[in-house]
């Protein structure tokens, strides 16, 4: 499996990891989880400096070198998750941000409990510019709770989604589990990753997760989800969607 949104970078984020030990361990459970590949997402807002962006690329360094020398069979890869604001275009545009290296798929966070007015115009001018934005764990935004078919013109467009592991096993209560398995089954998931922030708290669940998926709506989309999509986009850096890959 490839695990597109971990907060693995230690001293980072400040809810994720706060030494490399920790870090360690987590790729450590990612592996034991039958995870091959994964992208490292510390959170990025349009605030953030370049001198910030290029500290995260020193620390994303020392990480894969310290797991280089534990001999841990992991590749691991630097992307971010970015917060969605009114200048989120012009920013990733300027940006080393991009999941894939290459500039063409970015992951975007909503806020929790709204879904500001410019949204839908980033998102849009992301895809005018050729980037593919990737919304992160929609399913935990208060107003897709609500009403999931807010999704649907974001879909259409090219959106791609990504549900976490842990609100499909329940890890975030009843009303996101129940979210999330509608946008499973109305083909409204291309991934589901960890967004693990630690090795206890806030795991990874993707075994577990990927055990519900296949039940919900069969193997072969569950090997997409959770293999394909993820190798096409972020490790090959291309991919040509069909209706058949939601």
């Amino acid at each position: 499996m490839t695990d597109i949104h971990c907060h693995v970078l230690p001293f980072v984020d400040y809810d994720g990891p706060q030494d490399t030990e920790e870090s360690m361990r987590m790729l450590e459970c990612a592996f034991r989880e039958g995870i091959g590949c994964v992208i490292a997402t510390p959170h990025v807002t349009s605030g953030d400096s370049r001198g910030r962006l290029d500290e995260f690329r020193e620390t994303f360094a020392n990480l894969r070198q310290s797991a280089l020398e534990q001999n841990l069979p992991i590749d691991l890869r630097l992307g971010a998750e970015v917060y969605v604001s009114p200048d989120l275009c012009d920013f990733v545009k300027e940006a080393p941000v991009s999941l894939d290296g290459a500039g063409r798929y970015v992951l975007v966070e909503l806020p929790m409990y709204e879904f500001p007015p410019f949204v839908q115009s980033q998102l849009f001018s992301l895809i005018s510019e050729n980037i593919v934005p990737i919304l992160a764990h929609p399913e935990r935004n208060s107003n897709v709770i609500r009403n999931p078919e807010v999704l649907f013109s974001l879909s259409k467009a090219g959106v791609l989604f990504q549900l976490n592991a842990g609100s499909l096993v329940g890890s975030f209560g009843r009303e996101v589990k129940k979210t999330a398995e509608t946008l499973l089954t109305s083909g409204l998931c291309q991934f589901v990753a960890s967004d693990a922030h630690g090795d206890r708290a806030r795991g990874f669940r993707m075994k577990e997760a990927r055990s519900t998926v296949r039940r919900l709506v069969g193997e072969s989309l569950a090997e997409a989800i959770f293999e394909d999509n993820p190798r096409r986009t972020v490790v090959e850096g291309s991919c040509s969607w069909t209706e058949g890959d939601a």
